[in-house]
């Protein structure tokens, strides 16, 4: 998860949080995420939510956006994918 944000910065990924709660079990975040690089703009609303397992530990995040089509687009334009046999292995 922390590489998948790591990236996110390079790419000039910023973000705005709105809302911000917590129980025993989940952690909701809604933010606008937007663009400050790369070819084409990212500009929507995302919902993050973060479950916990008994033990304290994240064992399931919920990535749910507002336009994924806009962020597909932007992905598109700006990184190049493995190639299939290298992308589609599992190890």
């Amino acid at each position: 998860m922390l590489a998948f944000f790591d990236q996110l910065a390079k790419a000039g990924m910023k973000a705005e949080t709105f809302f911000l709660e917590a129980n025993e079990e989940y952690v909701v975040d809604i933010h606008r995420g937007y663009s400050t690089k790369g070819e084409g703009a990212v500009d929507t609303m995302w919902a993050l939510v973060w479950h916990f397992n008994a033990d304290g530990k994240v064992d399931r995040v919920d990535n749910l956006s507002l336009d994924q089509h806009q962020m597909d687009t932007y992905i598109w334009k700006n990184f190049s994918l493995a190639p299939l046999p290298t992308r589609l292995a599992v190890e």
